[in-house]
């Protein structure tokens, strides 16, 4: 499926914009006792990210990235994968945008993810750096502070954050109202859309860029 995604995406001029995301997964593995040929069952947490194209949203691959060495950060180590994948394939030349969140090790300005593969390309990209990550570590101190302190990276102690785990069995409530906060999305000026990149700029226009 991939290699006719691929030729797609050649004959419609190659891909113009990736995004990627990583998070730690329990991952079964074969580990080999020391001084034993036998291997054993076991879990470890390892590090897998997801890459996809847009405009369209089609996954293009995964993968888990090297640890990282004092020669090479672990930034570098995504970024040298994205652009391994990127130009055996061709897409090096056509890529002009990339999307992550706005943690340190992808959007840092001199050694971030997209900072290397920038580096690796030889040309600045377009960066697509999601809002909503930026505003998350706000929510979750405001979390631990009203509801008790957090039990593991995915688990709350409070009263309201164990109900979590049990909310999509609750009944759903066929006369809920829709709650509205804060002002309307900002509609950009005509005049200003001739400057925004053609995948993006339906998006851009009601100010949805993350």
């Amino acid at each position: 499926m991939l290699g006719r995604l691929a030729e797609k995406c050649r004959e419609e001029g190659g891909i113009s914009c990736i995004l990627f995301d990583g998070r730690f997964d329990l991952t079964n593995v074969m580990m080999e006792a020391e001084g034993s040929d036998q291997s054993f069952p076991a879990k470890i947490k390892e590090e897998h990210y997801s890459v996809a194209s847009e405009p369209g949203s089609y996954y293009l691959f995964h993968f888990t990235p090297e640890k990282a060495t004092k020669e090479e950060s672990h930034a570098e180590q995504i970024a040298k994968v994205l652009f391994a994948w990127l130009k055996d394939r061709g897409f090096d030349k056509t890529l002009w945008a990339i999307g992550g969140d706005s943690s340190n090790v992808n959007t840092g300005v001199k050694a971030g993810v997209m900072r290397k593969l920038e580096l690796h390309l030889g040309r600045k990209l377009v960066w697509l750096v999601c809002n909503l990550h930026s505003g998350e570590p706000p929510l979750r101190h405001l979390i631990v502070d009203l509801d008790g302190p957090t039990l593991s990276d995915n688990k709350l102690s409070g009263p309201i954050g164990k109900l979590l785990d049990s909310a999509t069995d609750l009944d759903i409530n066929p006369n809920f109202t829709r709650i509205f906060v804060g002002p309307s999305l900002i509609k950009l000026p005509d005049k200003d859309m001739g400057q925004c990149l053609r995948p993006e700029g339906s998006k851009m226009k009601w100010g949805h860029s993350g």
